[in-house]
Parts: C-alpha cells; structure tokens; sequence
C-alpha cells in the first residue's frame, strides 16, 4: 500500500513538477515556523544567563571595593 501512495507521488510529480516544489516549500516552511517559535524561549534563557553574570560581576565588584576600603588607611578617625 505504501509503494502505491509512492508511485502515485512519483507520477505527479512527473506530470506536474511545481507539486514537488510546493511540497519541498512547504517543509521549508513548516521548518521556519518550528524555529521562530523557539526564538522566545532562547533568547529568554540568554537574558536570564546574561543577569546571572551581571550578578556575579556586580558582587565581585562589591568585594573588591569593600576590600580596597578595608586596605585604605582611614585619614578622617
């Protein structure tokens, strides 16, 4: 049964060469779609990724300004 649906696809796209086209546009498609709609979910794991390491930068600054002061003699005590 399945050859037959083959044969039958192979005869159209014999007779009619734009059906093979249209289908291969189709997929082309069907696969753009499938990527567009996983953009959101990347670009959201992207900005949850980049303020994890704006929070590790911005501590370790803290760190090491709280470091300099401790090393900074205090003139006005």
């Amino acid at each position: 049964m399945e050859t037959e649906k083959e044969n039958e696809i192979q005869a159209l796209t014999r007779e009619e060469p734009h059906v093979d086209c249209l289908a291969e546009l189709t997929d082309c498609q069907a696969k753009a779609k499938i990527l567009e709609a996983s953009l959101p979910q990347v670009s959201s794991e992207v900005e949850v990724n980049m303020e994890k390491e704006n929070e590790k930068v911005l501590l370790q600054g803290r760190k090491e300004t709280k470091l300099q002061q401790e090393k900074t003699p205090q003139l006005w005590d």
